[in-house]
């Protein structure tokens, strides 16, 4: 498992990082959210 902070700057290339046409079967990418990032989220802030 690789686990990213969703506060990381490079966090949008994380997410789309299995469109880039590489193989990565055996990897199970995660991205930890906060609660104050879910809050803001909840108060579209």
């Amino acid at each position: 498992m690789v686990t990213l902070p969703i506060t990381h700057p490079d966090i949008i290339d994380f997410i789309h990082c299995k469109e880039s046409g590489y193989n990565y079967p055996h990897i199970n990418f995660s991205v930890a959210i906060t609660n104050k990032f879910i809050e803001a989220v909840k108060n579209n802030s």
